[in-house]
């Protein structure tokens, strides 16, 4: 799948917020999404918002590091400005 291919299925079937080449701010079912792709480096990532960092508790954050370590495969947590994020990383091609 090009680039291309994937942002117009995505914005096809989603409300788009921002839109640039390689980036799509999109929501869906009432979830905030985006999608970062990189053709130089074949990878494509999707990122959602969970919830406050800070919320998390510390029980919460040793299983979520447990899943990044053992269960999650292409997919991962992450967080950013007091902010939980899932994020799906993948070979774009």
């Amino acid at each position: 799948m090009t680039q291309d291919e994937m942002e117009r299925l995505v914005i096809n079937h989603v409300d788009v917020i921002e839109q640039t080449q390689g980036y799509v701010v999109f929501t869906y079912k009432q979830v905030k999404i985006a999608l970062i792709s990189d053709v130089k480096h074949d990878r494509m990532r999707m990122i959602s918002p969970i919830t406050e960092y800070a919320k998390v508790t510390t029980k919460q954050k040793d299983l979520i590091m447990e899943a990044n370590f053992h269960s999650a495969l292409d997919a991962r947590y992450a967080s950013s400005n007091d902010t939980l994020y899932s994020a799906f990383i993948h070979p774009r091609s």
